[in-house]
């Protein structure tokens, strides 16, 4: 593969070149050679790195993965050669049953020290860098106004579920690459389950638990 690209030129001198026995997924700091060449936007690059053996689901030290780099960048190509080559999408275990006996208050606990900083919670409170999460559980997905959201959470469809959240919230930028929100999520399960069991109460009349 001949590869015309200032990237290549990049990457080859900050890792060197698979075909002469560089390591592909090697590392430079926060990320590797791959990450760099999706967010460059060089298809022919990213080919040639997984041709090589390059990763497609390694992680930036802040948990970026190339495809969620691609979707985040608007590099569709890049986005659908990487799904058509390995690409895992993490699917958390079902928690619906598991919200009854959640603990609340430590969900409360969780929201206020992690979640509160960039969303609001109060019935009549505006957004903040995130939307505002009152009543959030039931609600169409990307619909509060005047919120600036991705293309990855405007194209799902539907309310947010229980599950939907308990997907959305194991790690945004695996779970829903591409998502403006570049937060490691909730990958605890019961953490999670308590988080979400506590959104649940944001509400005048909170969706019957299942």
């Amino acid at each position: 593969m001949l590869i015309d690209c200032s990237v290549w030129t990049s990457v080859r001198s900050s890792f060197g070149t698979p075909a002469r026995g560089a390591n592909p997924n090697s590392r430079r700091n926060r990320e590797n050679a791959l990450h760099i060449a999706v967010v460059s936007g060089c298809l022919d690059c990213v080919k040639a790195l997984v041709e090589a053996g390059a990763d497609v689901n390694a992680k930036t030290k802040d948990g970026k993965t190339p495809l969620h780099l691609a979707k985040f960048k608007g590099q569709r190509e890049v986005a659908d050669y990487l799904l058509s080559h390995g690409v895992v999408l993490p699917a958390p275990a079902p928690i619906s049953m598991k919200l009854a006996t959640a603990d609340v208050e430590k969900g409360r606990t969780y929201f206020t020290s992690v979640c509160a900083g960039c969303h609001n919670a109060a019935p009549q409170g505006g957004s903040k860098a995130g939307p505002n999460l009152w009543s959030v559980v039931g609600r169409d997905k990307a619909s509060v106004a005047k919120m600036r959201y991705s293309e990855a959470l405007l194209g799902w469809e539907g309310v947010w579920t229980y599950e939907d959240l308990n997907r959305y919230l194991f790690g945004p930028m695996l779970t829903t690459p591409g998502v403006y929100m570049e937060t490691p999520g909730v990958p605890d399960e019961t953490e999670r389950v308590n988080l979400i069991a506590y959104m649940r109460t944001l509400s005048d009349k909170p969706i019957p638990l299942p």
